[in-house]
């Protein structure tokens, strides 16, 4: 019969090498979490970020032993000593380390020591930067028609970088895919070598800065430009670098951006400036060209997950403050409809007029009274806009007559006002011009003759 997910926890004496993986915790085995909440001790590298530490025991002692170039808190000879140390004292130690402990994670020597002091020790394994970071930016390290295999280096090794024209040479010859663990500051003196060494300019790169984090941001060109390109991005450590045919691929197979609750994510093309990816850039303008009003929606429910990432992205705006000004109310669609049939519609104001089949949700955003909170709520409702076309949702517009008598059917507290209110499901159809430029048979006019109230003390 199977144990427990994890196995049992520390034992007294013994030293656990831990692989931490790449930053989120939720990448951790079992075991490597079972263990943390189990130590006496824990000894932990720079790399292991704040959400995997969170991960230890509330009662351990945590000893920071990160090394970092230039700034290392402890040499290897005390790090060494130090596992020894508590292990002799009975306590139970875990050594934290970001990725895999035996990829470039010193365990060799560490085993070796503990081995010479009679301490016994046990690996866990854990998932390495070199894997996830292809696998977190949709780039396949092997292909059946592009590589056979990869080569996994270091670049914060300066002897790494001193070897041989002939080894260089030998990297550049082959077609397999390259691996760069730790070698932003040193990327321009790699990529000069593999040049050196034959390797065609042109071969696509991929550098991956904190895969599977909130900060991951993903930088693509090739040898010829990624150096710049990754400073013009301002990547900082840690970052991986994927060098080969298979880093051609991310643009097509990358799939964080499309992911829920992934708005951290950034996909950066300084050739461009701070314009999106073509393919992005295409999507955007499609969605903003879809834009119709309509009037039947088809009643069929909006999936949770569907409505909490476009709810995530709406609330992606800019506010003032730490806290966003603005609450949004989502309601069942027949609940307003039922309020707007009763008060005999909202006029000729309404944007999206008589509504011949109510929408399966009514989402509304309210703020406090402070013009800057509303001018902020509509940059929310923008993006909740475009958010839910980019989904094939339709949105249908109402402008707010009596906001006063809404609030009151809500029954929302005093100090908040309903700024905006929409119409969010599945349409039957889009009209083929947005119902606001036949409304009333008022044709557009140019913007310049457009004059707004006043805002701020100043017209605009």
């Amino acid at each position: 019969m199977l144990g427990r997910p994890g196995g049992p926890g520390c034992t007294p004496g013994t030293v656990y090498l831990v692989g931490g993986g790449p930053g989120d915790p939720g990448l951790l085995t079992c075991r490597a979490w079972t263990l943390l909440q189990s130590a006496d001790v824990v000894l932990y590298d720079a790399l292991v970020g704040e959400r995997v530490r969170d991960c230890i025991g509330s009662e351990a002692q945590r000893v920071h032993v990160g090394k970092r170039s230039g700034n290392h808190r402890a040499r290897q000879a005390e790090i060494e000593a130090l596992m020894i140390q508590h292990a002799l004292a009975g306590k139970r130690v875990v050594r934290l380390k970001g990725g895999d402990p035996m990829v470039f994670g010193r365990g060799g020597e560490e085993m070796t020591a503990l081995r010479a002091a009679g301490v016994p020790y046990e690996v866990v394994p854990g998932i390495s930067a070199a894997l996830a970071s292809g696998a977190l930016s949709g780039v396949p390290l092997t292909h059946r028609d592009l590589s056979g295999a990869f080569t996994v280096l270091t670049g914060h090794d300066a002897a790494q970088l001193n070897r041989s024209s002939e080894h260089w040479s030998a990297l550049a010859a082959t077609d397999h895919t390259l691996v760069v663990l730790m070698g932003l500051r040193r990327l321009a003196d790699i990529v000069e070598r593999l040049c050196a060494g034959g390797r065609d300019p042109q071969t696509p790169v991929v550098v991956v800065q904190a895969a599977s984090t909130d900060a991951q941001k993903v930088v693509s060109g090739c040898l010829e430009n990624i150096a710049e390109r990754v400073v013009a991005a301002g990547l900082r450590p840690p970052c991986t670098s994927i060098i080969g045919a298979v880093a051609g691929l991310h643009a097509s197979l990358r799939w964080r951006e499309e992911s829920a609750g992934d708005a951290g994510f950034e996909e950066v093309d300084p050739a461009v400036g701070l314009a999106f990816p073509a393919e992005q850039k295409a999507a955007v303008y499609r969605a903003i060209y879809a834009r119709r009003s309509h009037s039947s929606f088809v009643q069929r429910p909006v999936p949770e997950l569907l409505l909490n990432r476009i709810l995530d992205a709406a609330h992606h705006a800019p506010s003032l403050g730490l806290v966003p000004p603005w609450r949004f109310l989502v309601l069942p669609g027949e609940q307003l409809a039922a309020w707007h049939a009763e008060r005999g519609g909202l006029g000729p104001d309404s944007v999206a007029a008589d509504l011949k089949a109510p929408a399966p949700l009514s989402v509304l955003i309210a703020t406090q009274g402070d013009p800057m909170a509303q001018a902020c709520s509509w940059l929310a409702m923008q993006n909740l806009w475009l958010a839910a076309r980019a989904e094939g949702l339709g949105v249908a517009w109402h402008a707010i007559v009596d906001p006063q008598a809404l609030s009151e059917h809500l029954r929302l507290p005093e100090e908040l006002k309903v700024q905006a209110w929409l119409s969010l499901g599945w349409p039957t159809h889009f009209t083929p011009e947005p119902r606001l430029e036949a409304l009333d048979g008022r044709a557009r006019v140019p913007l310049s003759q457009v004059r707004l109230p006043a805002f701020g003390g100043h017209d605009a």
